[in-house]
């Protein structure tokens, strides 16, 4: 009884210790003075085992919830981030833009125009391939926000 008690297979041993009770009720009437021993003693390991079964339960919650918070903020962060870049890279766009209009005829135009339009290729790309990185981790974050309940549900069965 003892070592079930200090068990940490707490699906198993709660299996366990409600058959043990189911079986209790069955038993029949057992002398008195070994009833009042044998129950405290089966209450007392009982309970000692559910106090510590609640309390890693509640651990593991804060855990969870701890990992939780950070992962959210981790992709708040990232999806700030991403928001950034794209804006900061608009505006070089912008800028390359105005200076390939903005060229006046002479010796190294054609090079320069050849520059800034390559420049100019660069950054659409890269607005693209930022736009497709904010798109999927607003999509993760999204699901992650409304799947919320489901996912710590998974988390508390371990």
């Amino acid at each position: 009884m003892e070592e079930i008690k200090n068990s940490n297979r707490w699906k198993e041993v709660t299996i366990e210790f409600n058959q043990l009770f189911d079986e209790w009720k069955t038993i029949g009437p057992v002398p008195y003075n070994l009833n009042d021993e044998l129950w405290a003693t089966f209450s007392s390991i009982r309970k000692e085992f559910f106090k510590r079964k609640d309390a890693s339960r509640e651990e593991r919650e804060m855990q969870f919830e701890y990992k939780k918070s950070a992962r959210l903020e981790q992709a708040h962060t990232f999806v700030r981030k991403l928001t950034r870049e794209i804006e900061e890279e608009k505006e070089k766009l912008t800028d390359f833009n105005a200076a390939l209009e903005n060229i006046t005829p002479g010796k190294k135009a054609k090079e320069l125009k050849d520059h800034l339009e390559a420049l100019i290729s660069d950054s659409t790309i890269k607005i693209k391939r930022l736009g497709e990185k904010l798109e999927a981790a607003q999509e993760e974050l999204n699901f992650v926000m409304a799947n919320e309940k489901k996912i710590a549900r998974q988390a508390y069965k371990k």
